[in-house]
């Protein structure tokens, strides 16, 4: 993974957001609030790197896709965490 894609946009957000369960790409745009074009990038980025994985189902005879965290994307949760968790803490004592 390059170290530089932890500080990209909505990353980080994108990650979390999928600890939990799959989500499809308008749900996580929904939650996130960010770009169609962004989050498009993000998961591409996510899949290259094996932390996120495409699901494919069908609904009403239509493909659908949702989107969930990788054995390798779910390791990264705790530091992830434990990452924002500083980064909140940096950010409020330099105010």
């Amino acid at each position: 993974m390059q170290p530089s894609l932890l500080y990209k946009k909505h990353f980080c957000d994108i990650l979390v957001s999928l600890e939990h369960e799959p989500k499809s790409f308008n749900k996580l745009e929904k939650i996130i609030g960010a770009y169609p074009d962004t989050l498009n990038k993000r998961l591409k980025e996510m899949v290259r790197c094996d932390l996120v994985e495409p699901i494919i189902y069908v609904v009403d005879g239509k493909n659908r896709i949702k989107h969930r965290l990788t054995p390798k994307g779910q390791q990264l949760i705790p530091k992830l965490k434990e990452f924002i968790k500083l980064s909140e803490e940096l950010e409020s004592s330099l105010l």
